[in-house]
């Protein structure tokens, strides 16, 4: 009972207990004397009969005050308990919708996650040639260049200025100089002649690379190797470094990967599994002469392998070579340069390197090739290196290498195996009825075809190439530790070195100067109008072409910077 409910209560007894004192007062009437004694007393009685009824009665208001109390007391505790009921109800619908929001922030967060991801990975896997033109990476027909006049196949051997060369096209331009495709006045056969400019070597490690460069090009063409690339001859023009080397109208085996990635037609592998062993093969035998050579190569990856016209890769781009390593002993050299994606873990955290490094650099390249896209991941190059020194390397759910393997984050990108023939031509269908089903006709739609899987032995080499500690790596012991790896023990090697053994892949072409393998925005500038154009000096007139001879001779004794003293020195 609360407070004010028992003093109200207590108010009431003491009215009732005064009343009751008043009637037995009454009870002197019966001392009275004689008949006024005995109306005296019936006096009394009747006083007393008087004052009972008020105390009834406040017995019975009191009763009923009590009652009403309790049911006031008990409305206000259902209230109450109502109330915290509410609070308590409102409490966990505030946490529920709160949990419920951050999970829908979370969920978000994870798809704009997954969709850059996606972005940046069909970014790197489009790789489009010409942003002018709009086309795809493939041309259905072939791009030949004009040919200059006929006179200009003179058969003079000289091969000492770009005069001795008449240009045919550009294919390609980079931050030091270009490459264009030349025909030799000899005997009118094509090359490819890169050019580059000596006064854009900014620094010392530029002019260090352009000279590694030559020296590897001429040690090359001493003792030809078929997988690398050699230059027929070296020359210095007045601002320029030029280098002649055989043309190779393949492209690059970025652009193959990117056009098969671009005409998939079934869940699968990027490239057949057979093409990826006839390349990585030839990688194999590429390195292994760099290392005999006492050189390692450092810059390995998709763009640095360039197919010829029969579809062998050779490879390119010697800025980064380290000469003069002693690679049985594994002798460690500081790390110059390459791409980040390629680094082994030991260059990512600054250590010296050596021959396994270019082992490592072979294993993401054939997971490429394999995949679709790069084995490790990173939003940034700190988050990149990270995932190369850390991360476990995992493979798509559909190789089904073993139980524990994790399925790839989302928007990883799909590949598929788009080729079913050696000409790479992928199946188009001649009409939309043979796509889809005929309802009314009661034919149903072509069954899918059956994905493809990677064989135990790829991902087996695969993973023995990127073991995270050096010593331990596929290859550290010599080139002919991955040969008589199973993945590539069936070839038949003498018939791979000895270039008799048929490519899977062969590029269509429609002349020895095809250029359909080039990007448009370089190849189509087929018309130079002045040597400055292709930074050779390159000029059809004689006269022209003696003229600049004689500004080079004099140029040559004003020029003394540092980068072509070293040149110089060569």
């Amino acid at each position: 009972m609360l407070p004010h409910q028992a003093a109200v209560a207590q108010a009431l007894l003491a009215e009732g207990e005064r009343a009751t004192r008043g009637g037995r007062g009454g009870k002197g009437g019966r001392g009275g004397r004689g008949g006024r004694g005995g109306r005296g007393g019936r006096g009394g009685s009747d006083a007393r009969e008087d004052m009972a009824a008020p105390a009834r009665d406040v017995d019975a208001e009191i009763s009923r005050a009590l009652e009403e109390l309790q049911l006031k007391e008990a409305e206000e505790q259902r209230a109450a308990s109502e109330a915290e009921a509410a609070r308590v109800a409102a409490e966990a619908e505030a946490a529920t919708a709160e949990a419920a929001e951050a999970a829908a922030a979370e969920a978000a967060e994870a798809a704009a996650e997954a969709a850059a991801k996606r972005l940046r990975k069909e970014a790197k896997k489009l790789r489009l040639a010409s942003k002018a033109s709009g086309e795809g990476l493939r041309d259905s027909g072939a791009v030949i260049p004009p040919e200059p006049d006929a006179s200009v196949v003179d058969g003079r051997r000289s091969c000492c200025a770009p005069s001795d060369f008449a240009i045919l096209c550009m294919l390609g331009k980079g931050a030091f100089g270009r490459v264009a495709l030349m025909r030799w006045r000899g005997d009118g056969r094509p090359y490819a002649m890169k050019t580059v400019r000596l006064d854009s070597l900014a620094t010392d490690k530029m002019a260090i690379e352009l000279v590694t460069e030559r020296r590897v090009l001429t040690e090359l063409s001493e003792a030809p190797h078929a997988r690398l690339a050699y230059a027929r001859c070296c020359f210095r023009s007045a601002k320029h470094l030029h280098f002649v080397m055989e043309f190779l109208q393949g492209g690059s085996l970025a652009r193959l990967l990117d056009e098969a990635i671009q005409h998939q037609t079934q869940p699968g592998l990027a490239l057949p599994e057979p093409i990826v062993r006839y390349y990585a093969a030839q990688l194999v035998l590429a390195l292994g002469a760099l290392h005999s050579r006492g050189m390692l190569y450092l810059d390995l990856k998709l763009e640095n392998v360039i197919l010829n016209a029969r579809g062998d890769a050779k490879l390119v781009d010697f800025g980064f070579v380290r000469c003069d390593v002693d690679v049985g002993r594994l002798q460690a050299v500081k790390r110059a340069g390459g791409t980040r994606c390629y680094l082994a873990p030991e260059a990512i955290l600054g250590l010296p390197v050596s021959a396994p490094c270019d082992w490592w650099a072979l294993g993401v390249l054939v997971y490429e090739l394999l995949v679709g896209y790069g084995p490790f991941r990173g939003d940034n190059d700190k988050a990149l290196g990270a995932a190369i020194c850390n991360s476990r390397l995992r493979f798509p759910r559909h190789c089904k290498e073993d139980d524990e393997d994790e399925d790839l984050p989302a928007g990883a990108p799909a590949a598929a195996s788009p080729f079913a023939s050696p000409s790479f031509e992928p199946p188009r269908p001649s009409s939309a009825s043979s796509v889809t089903s005929n309802s009314s006709d009661g034919e149903s739609a072509p069954a899918a075809a059956p994905v493809a899987t990677l064989s135990g032995e790829v991902i087996s080499f695969v993973r023995k190439l990127l073991t995270k500690k050096a010593e331990a790596r596929l290859g550290t012991r010599g080139a002919d530790e991955c040969r008589a790896h199973p993945f590539l023990r069936s070839l038949d090697w003498a018939a791979l070195e000895a270039g008799t053994l048929e490519s899977p892949y062969v590029p269509v072409l429609s002349g020895e100067t095809d250029v359909r393998y080039f990007a448009r925005k370089f190849t189509s500038c087929c018309t130079p109008t002045s040597a400055s154009e292709v930074g050779a000096g390159v000029e059809s007139d004689m006269v022209v072409a003696q003229a600049e001879a004689a500004q080079a001779a004099a140029a040559r004794k004003a020029e003394l910077k540092e980068q072509v003293r070293l040149v110089n020195c060569l």
